[in-house]
């Protein structure tokens, strides 16, 4: 599936795949949601979501396979693609050494960045 030209500027790390999904994701309350994962890897994933029913933010997710973390790690009123690319590669490099959706929550400080 071909991003929207919105989140066609966010990059992909290496040895990671992006699902799109356009009015559908999260039961609708999201009109454009890219998931990040790491090939291989099913226990957590990160969710860049446009503003939508839920929020009037772009957020980054944080979310784990089984729905026992669900944080919020980035929201703002734009998109702003170096900055969830930074954060993206930040987490990448976290899960390259095995780190589980609470740890990287932990080493993230649970800070909302904007």
């Amino acid at each position: 599936m071909q991003l929207s030209p919105e989140t066609g500027l966010l990059s992909t790390p290496e040895g990671w795949c992006v699902c799109a999904e356009f009015r559908t994701e999260f039961g609708g309350f999201f009109p454009v949601q890219c998931r990040f994962s790491a090939d291989g890897s099913d226990d957590w994933h990160l969710c860049v979501c446009s503003p939508g029913e839920v929020s009037p933010y772009w957020l980054l997710v944080l979310l784990s396979s089984g729905g026992e973390v669900v944080r919020t790690l980035y929201q703002s009123d734009t998109l702003q693609p170096d900055r969830i690319n930074q954060l993206i590669a930040q987490l990448a490099g976290m899960r390259r050494f095995n780190c589980t959706a609470s740890t990287v929550v932990n080493l993230m400080s649970v800070e909302v960045t904007a």
